[in-house]
């Protein structure tokens, strides 16, 4: 995907969770599973975004599920979908370190 592809879903916004209800390990396990039973990034993706309908996830779950994808451009667009879910926002920033691509530093940077 082109860099000026990434750059537009940026922009993107997605459905705000309120956090009221926080992702447990059960819930980060189901949700590892589900997403390591599909081919693609944008299965991987498609199966997270059902689970943050309803759950939020602390930035270490994400960093760890984001383990799933092998290679930069698939992790920044999963990034780009949980950061309206993430129960520690404030903490969300320290995954710009998952990232050694130019790119994808700039790109998350954006976020």
């Amino acid at each position: 995907q082109p860099v000026k592809d990434s750059i537009s879903t940026v922009g993107k916004t997605e459905t705000v969770n309120d956090c009221r209800e926080k992702a447990s390990q059960d819930d980060f396990f189901k949700v590892r599973k589900n997403m390591a039973a599909v081919s693609s990034d944008d299965e991987m993706i498609a199966v997270a975004r059902l689970v943050f309908q309803t759950k939020c996830f602390s930035t270490l779950q994400i960093k760890n599920l984001s383990s799933l994808f092998l290679n930069e451009e698939g992790k920044f667009q999963f990034f780009v979908a949980t950061q309206t879910h993430v129960s520690d926002k404030e903490n969300f920033s320290t995954l710009r370190s998952e990232f050694r691509e130019e790119k994808y530093l700039q790109l998350f940077t954006a976020l």
